[in-house]
């Protein structure tokens, strides 16, 4: 852990280093500071008290080849009481160099890779964890390059290499391996009146079952999604990921298959009622072609914009197999500064509720309850 936390510290105190190397002229700065504090009381007298302080700096400078370089640098301070523990936690969030041009990207640190039509049920969260009910909607980042082209017709290709990502992101449950590169990409271009993409990774699983020995063995990931908007918006994301296993547990499924539709439409009944709706099959099998154990799961949002700086949402989630509901209602306030974000939800005892990963700010909720945030940007 320690030598992880020099390597970081390394790389960043580089950062400033490179641009000076690049250009003698003036750099641009652009530091910012959130902090946020929220408070949650549910049933049979349970509560949590949590406070987040990000303070983060961008840096941009012209260089002396062609092209934009620009940094970002974010570090995060978590503080965390409820009526039985208390934690404190601090770690960076982000650091990430990029150079670009009119056409390109590249972009080398730890950074939020994220793709797809999909917001609420989403197959191809591959490398994030993105919560629709978290207002700060925070995520871990993943180490590695990224690059990416624009075509002039609007299509767009994307590569990754990643090193060094042990902890699961998205629907994965279980590690990376430390020393194993992931690699992937992905092609998006214009079709049929809408967008459709291909995406592919293959990564290297680690964990060990018996306590000491370690399984290894690779996983491949290959994804296809699509949006059109018509007289509503529809797009699908398809997923099917394979593990090669077989020789290791020959009774295991080596397939993981997921299929989401989804569709949105804003009425025009006062100031614009937005509706928004997917729904989700999953199944693990034995052969590409199979469906077996299948469960699903649908996702709802509504929201209204009440006036200029209030707005009101509410997010139900139905896990058919499990038969429970989830039920996640807002009433935010916004301006320049500050957001004032008042909650209540209903979640299900059972933990099978985890068709959506819980952001930091949604995790360990169940039950009645309720659930105040603060949040400034200075």
């Amino acid at each position: 852990m320690i030598a992880k936390r020099r390597r970081s510290a390394f790389f960043l105190l580089l950062i400033p280093l490179i641009g000076a190397a690049f250009s003698t002229s003036a750099q641009s700065w652009d530091p910012v500071l959130q902090v946020s504090a929220w408070g949650t009381a549910q049933e049979e007298g349970n509560w949590q008290l949590v406070s987040r302080i990000q303070p983060g700096v961008g840096l941009e400078f012209p260089a002396a080849i062609p092209g934009n370089w620009d940094a970002r640098v974010d570090y995060v301070l978590n503080g965390y009481k409820d009526r039985y523990d208390q934690d404190f936690s601090r770690e960076f969030y982000r650091w990430w160099i990029r150079l670009s041009g009119a056409q390109y990207e590249l972009r080398a640190g730890l950074q939020k890779i994220n793709f797809g039509p999909g917001f609420l049920l989403r197959p191809l969260m591959w490398f994030d964890g993105l919560d629709p009910r978290d207002p700060l909607q925070i995520t871990r980042g993943v180490k590695g390059l990224l690059g990416r082209y624009y075509f002039l017709n609007n299509a767009n290709l994307w590569a990754w290499m990643l090193y060094d990502n042990t902890e699961p992101h998205g629907w994965d449950i279980l590690d990376g391996h430390p020393r194993k590169p992931e690699w992937g990409g992905r092609l998006q271009f214009p079709a049929i009146g809408g967008e459709l993409g291909f995406s592919a990774n293959r990564r290297y699983v680690r964990f060990n079952p018996l306590g000491e020995l370690f399984i290894e063995y690779p996983e491949y990931k290959f994804g296809i999604d699509g949006r059109w908007d018509v007289v509503v918006g529809l797009w699908f994301e398809a997923v099917t990921a394979r593990q090669d296993l077989q020789t290791l547990l020959p009774l295991a499924d080596p397939y993981q298959q997921f299929l989401m539709g989804g569709t949105d439409y804003t009425f025009p009944l006062g100031n614009g009622l937005h509706l928004l709706g997917e729904h989700m099959a999953v199944s693990l099998s034995r052969d590409f072609s199979l469906w077996d154990n299948p469960f699903q799961v649908s996702a709802v949002s509504v929201d209204y914009p009440v006036g200029l700086l209030d707005r009101v949402s509410l997010f139900v989630l139905r896990n058919w197999d499990a038969d429970n509901w989830t039920l996640y209602g807002n009433w935010t306030t916004t301006t320049d500064r500050w957001q004032l974000v008042t909650s209540l939800f209903r979640y299900p005892r059972s933990s099978t509720v985890a068709f959506v990963p819980g952001g930091s700010t949604t995790r360990n909720n169940y039950g009645f309850g309720g659930r105040l945030m603060l949040i400034l940007n200075l």
